[in-house]
This record gives structure tokens, sequence and C-alpha cells, in this order.
């Protein structure tokens, strides 16, 4: 499965969007089916919060973009992460976890893609 999706980014790098453009990340649920297959929603804010809700408990954490990395700066409260843009649309959302080959994460905007089928 890494590897189908290694190559899937690959071929659609061209027809990507940047979270430059913030309003693509902002205010929207955003979910991911974790690896015990539960879905976490993320929610990124204006003010840089990040709502982060997994079975209704919901922890308060940050995020920060930095351009000319093209990575995303995520704080779990627990953990911290940098992700690198792999594909980003309006519905779909693909970050690489900065520092590996095919460690990516996978987020469905909920408004466009209700059944998170991404």
């Amino acid at each position: 499965m890494k590897v189908f999706l290694q190559n899937t980014v690959r071929s659609l790098k061209n027809f990507s969007k940047s979270l430059e453009k913030k309003s693509i990340l902002l205010d929207k649920p955003w979910a991911l089916i974790d690896s015990d297959l539960e879905i976490q929603k993320l929610i990124f804010k204006k003010n840089n919060e990040l709502i982060l809700s997994k079975d209704g408990q919901v922890k308060i954490g940050k995020w920060d973009y930095f351009p000319e990395a093209k990575s995303l700066l995520i704080d779990r409260e627990e953990d911290k992460i940098l992700c690198n843009e792999a594909f980003i649309d309006d519905a779909v959302l693909v970050l690489k976890m900065d520092g590996t080959s095919n460690n990516y994460f996978v987020l469905a905007n909920e408004n466009i893609i209700p059944d998170l089928d991404a």
C-alpha cells in the first residue's frame, strides 16, 4: 500500500496545490484513519491552534506552516511531527513524514468526502 501511495503521489504532483494558500487547510474537518483503524479528526484554526479529536476526546495542539520547506509542523501535545507536502487539494491532503521515504498520512475533508474513502 505504501509503495502504491508513493507512486500515486509522484504521478499527481503536477496537479497538487500548496499549503501556502492556507485557506485550503483552515477551518475544515480533516480526518484520517490511524494505525488502530480509528478515525482521528483535525481542525486547523487561523490562530495556529489545532483541534485533535479521537472518539470524542479532544486535545488542543498547535500547527505552523513553513513555506520555505513546504512543511507542516504539527504539535499533538505528546509529540511534534514535521510533515512535508506530498499532494494537496480541497478534498485530500497527503503528507509525508519528514526524513522518511514512505511514511504518509492521508487526510480527507469530511465535508467533501464524508465516507473518508480518499
